[in-house]
C-alpha cells in the first residue's frame, strides 16, 4: 500500500499548470478549455489541430493545449515538437507553455534537465512575478525531493521563506523534507510554526496542512500499527470537516487498515468515490481500494471489476485504468 500522504502519481495535475482557462467538467463543449477539462485529450488533439474549425486563442495558445493534451496522453516526444514549432522567446508565448516546455524531460525519466529548464525559467523575466517564482521554486522542490536530494529542497524552500516568513504552507513543506530526511526533531518544529502562524492568520489550507502533518509524525515516530491508533481519533476529526480531502480520505482508509480493519479502510474509499467521484481520482487512492479488494477472497474480485469498469467510464484519457484490472 502507498504511503498515507505519498504523492507519487504521474498524472500531471491541474494545479501545477498555471494559468490555463479550465472549462466545467461537467460541461458538452467542444472548446479547448472544456475538452481539457473532461480529459478528452485526443478529441483536444484533433481539434487544437483542425484548420476548419473555429478555435479560440492564438496559434500559442493552441500549441499550449495540444502539448498539454499530447503530454497527459503519454507522448512527450510528440509534445515536444509541437513546442518546437513554435519559438518561446516571442513576449505573447504563454507562461503555460514555458511550464510544459520544462516538464516534459521529466515525462521521459529525465529530471535532470528539467531541473535545468525551470532554473532557466527561474531567471527568466517571464517568471518575475512572486506567484511565479514560488510556483516554480517549489515545483524544483518536488524535483528534488523525488531524487532525494534533500539538502537542495530544504536550501530551496528556506530562501521562500525568508520572503514569506508567515506562510504556513511553506513551513509545512519544509517540515515533510525534514521528517523525510529522518530528522522528527526539526519537522515537529517546523509542522508548529506551519501550525501557529495559520491559526494566527486563519489559513484554511494552512490549518488541513497541520492536521495532515500531525497524522505524518505519529506514523513516522511509532510503529505503523500503533501510530495509525494515535492517528484515527485525529482523521477522523479533520475527514467530518473535509471528506472531499484525497489524502485524508487516503490516510483515514490506511489508519483503517494497519489497525487490522480492512473492511473498514475499504469502506471509507468507497465512500469517498460516491460522493466526490471526480476528486478521488487520484491513482494512488485508486491503486489503494484495488489493494483493499485483493484481500478480500469473497467479494473482491466482483468489486474490482466493478470498479475498474466505473474507472473506464469516468476518468480522463490520461488515466491508465488497464493496470487495476491486472
Amino acid at each position: 500500500m502507498s504511503h498515507p500522504l505519498g504523492q507519487d502519481s504521474t498524472v500531471i495535475p491541474w494545479e501545477i499548470l498555471p494559468e490555463f482557462a479550465l472549462g466545467s467538467s461537467t460541461s458538452t463543449g467542444q472548446s479547448l478549455p472544456s475538452l481539457a477539462a473532461q480529459g478528452r485529450w485526443r478529441d483536444l488533439i484533433d481539434h487544437s489541430r483542425s484548420s476548419s474549425s473555429q478555435i479560440e486563442g492564438n496559434k500559442l495558445t493552441k500549441v499550449a493545449y495540444c502539448a498539454l493534451a499530447l503530454a497527459k496522453t503519454g507522448l512527450p516526444d510528440d509534445a515536444a515538437l509541437e513546442i518546437a514549432s513554435v519559438s518561446l522567446s516571442d513576449p505573447a508565448c504563454p507562461f503555460a507553455l514555458h511550464w510544459i516546455h520544462c516538464l516534459l524531460p521529466s515525462l521521459s525519466q529525465n529530471i535532470d534537465e528539467s531541473i535545468n529548464r525551470f532554473y532557466t525559467l527561474l531567471d527568466s523575466p517571464i517568471a518575475s512575478t512572486h506567484s511565479r517564482q514560488r510556483r516554480i521554486t517549489l515545483c524544483l522542490c518536488s524535483f528534488f525531493i523525488q531524487s532525494q536530494r534533500y539538502i537542495p529542497a530544504l536550501q530551496l524552500i528556506t530562501t521562500l521563506l525568508k520572503h514569506a516568513p508567515q506562510d504556513p504552507l511553506l513551513w509545512s513543506q519544509l517540515g515533510r523534507t525534514q521528517l523525510m530526511m529522518g530528522d522528527v526533531t526539526a519537522a515537529s518544529k517546523s509542522f508548529s510554526t506551519a501550525q501557529s502562524t495559520a491559526r494566527q492568520s486563519e489559513h484554511s489550507a494552512g490549518l488541513l496542512a497541520a492536521t495532515k502533518d500531525a497524522v505524518l509524525v505519529k506514523f513516522c515516530t511509532t510503529h505503523h500499527h500503533q501510530g495509525a491508533q494515535h492517528a484515527l481519533p485525529d482523521l477522523q476529526l479533520a475527514y467530518r470537516a473535509h471528506p472531499e480531502d484525497v489524502e485524508i480520505c487516503n490516510a483515514l482508509a490506511l489508519c483503517h487498515l494497519f489497525s487490522g480493519d480492512v473492511a473498514g479502510a475499504g469502506r471509507v474509499v468507497e465512500e469517498g468515490f460516491l460522493k466526490y467521484p471526480l476528486e478521488m481520482l487520484d491513482e494512488i487512492i485508486v491503486g489503494n481500494l484495488v489493494n483493499v479488494y485483493n484481500l478480500d477472497a469473497i467479494n473482491g474480485e466482483a468489486r474490482k471489476k466493478s470498479m475498474v469498469g466505473w474507472l473506464a467510464a469516468v476518468a480522463g484519457e490520461d488515466f491508465d485504468v488497464s493496470v487495476y484490472g491486472r
